[in-house]
């Protein structure tokens, strides 16, 4: 009989698990959209997950060594609560995750946040592999990440550490979803490059491209998407093109002042901007490379990710692997 463990990846949008064996390699995965009425929905679509996974194993004859969650928000790891959740989660906060699926299914429960499960995912099997220290940038509606250093993920006292989207590089800039100003997410997530864009569009009309104009005439500020940033700025639109400009801009300054804390081997960038935008790592690694300590900043490489949406349910199996040495 082979072994596997249960991956869970818990986002705003959707709940997705999977098989994972001893290599990281996937064996069966499921997502659905993530429920809307709150905590309990939230985890009656886990266990339903679970109900298919535990089906599936049995009839291919695998054994589920354990069960590892990655989750949105703040989590205690070590308890395996979520002690803060997004905004976009809700009814999420204080969630005993660990304890609740682990009376459900008697099986080792193993909890973290969704950014550093993505980080190991890329450490065990994808664009990370064989670096013991690395850093991790996941570029979606918000910004996530993750730290390991010395083979481990990086925590802090109770697992609120490596909250890089809310790295400052202007201290003058504009109100954060967290509260502060200026934060790198506030420029270059895809909420933040809507809302930079969105402002430029009001106050400066006048540079307003043809091919913006006629779409803003129809649909108005509010229509504007992540995509239309990276279509018009294309399509040559300045205002586009200058904010694309400052997201950039603002990773770079990100990324050279984590290389400059955390000395890692390699830089990983990942993410839903990322994913539809290929070019994009190539041109953050173009600016990177000019800025801080060159003997820090040279040597690492700054790599888009490879496991896109696996990445998720992946690390949050390595939960498991890792701590029962698979």
């Amino acid at each position: 009989m082979s072994e596997c463990v249960v991956g869970v990846d818990i986002g705003a949008t959707k709940v997705a698990a999977g098989l994972v064996d001893e290599t990281g390699g996937l064996r069966g995965a499921l997502t659905v959209p993530t429920p809307e009425m709150g905590g309990e929905a939230v985890l009656k679509a886990v266990f339903d997950l679970l109900h298919y996974l535990a089906a599936r194993a049995q009839r291919h004859a695998i054994h589920i060594r354990g069960i590892g969650v990655g989750t949105a928000g703040q989590v205690d790891a070590e308890q395996g609560i979520v002690r803060s959740a997004t905004a976009n989660l809700r009814e999420w906060s204080q969630v005993p995750l660990a304890e609740r699926i682990g009376q459900a299914t008697r099986l080792p429960v193993r909890v973290d946040n969704d950014g550093n499960a993505a980080l190991l995912a890329e450490v065990w099997a994808g664009a990370a592999k064989g670096h013991g220290d690395a850093v991790g940038l996941t570029i979606g509606t918000g910004i996530g990440g993750g730290v390991v250093t010395g083979g481990r993920i990086l925590h802090g006292a109770w697992g609120g550490a490596a909250e890089l989207g809310h790295l400052c590089v202007n201290f003058r800039g504009p109100r954060c979803t967290c509260g502060s100003t200026g934060c790198v997410e506030a420029y270059a997530s895809g909420h933040g490059l809507v809302e930079r864009l969105q402002e430029r569009l009001a106050a400066q009309p006048a540079d307003v491209s043809p091919v913006a104009r006629e779409y803003l005439s129809s649909h108005g500020l509010d229509g504007v998407t992540t995509a239309m940033v990276f279509q018009w700025a294309e399509a040559g639109d300045a205002l586009a093109r200058e904010t694309l400009d400052d997201a950039l801009a603002a990773l770079a300054h990100a990324v050279v002042s984590l290389i400059h804390t955390f000395n890692p081997t390699v830089v990983v960038v990942g993410g839903g901007v990322v994913a539809a935008n290929p070019a994009f790592v190539s041109q953050l690694a173009a600016r990177v490379r000019g800025l801080g300590m060159s003997s820090l900043v040279q040597p690492v490489p700054i790599v888009p990710a490879q496991l896109g949406a696996r990445a998720g349910v992946i690390g949050a199996a390595s939960l498991i692997w890792w701590q029962c040495g698979g």
